[in-house]
């Protein structure tokens, strides 16, 4: 995820080569998607450029909105803010899925 004034805004897909030379903000360890991408920069056999950790959201996006800082986010969080861009990834992230187990 970028902000529209980026290069990247204008992009429909980054590669795992383009992706490991952002500067990006994540989120801290304590959270589900900070796991999520470590596994799949482990996977993937890339390293991000963490610049920032924050460990709330609305830091993330506020970082990203003022900054040519990129993020790891999930989609649906850019489509609803107009000053935000998804930016798909290839090969994309594994889907989270929720279970109930009892």
């Amino acid at each position: 995820m970028s902000n529209k004034r980026q290069k990247l805004a204008k992009v429909i897909a980054i590669s795992l080569k383009i992706l490991s030379e952002q500067s990006m903000v994540l989120l801290t360890n304590e959270f589900a998607t900070r796991e999520q991408i470590e596994r799949y920069c482990r996977q993937h056999g890339i390293q991000p450029q963490v610049m920032m950790e924050a460990n709330s959201l609305s830091a993330v996006i506020e970082i990203v909105r003022h900054t040519q800082l990129t993020t790891l986010l999930p989609s649906n969080i850019a489509n609803n803010r107009d000053e935000l861009v998804a930016i798909a990834l290839a090969p994309s992230l594994l889907q989270r899925t929720a279970v109930l187990q009892y």
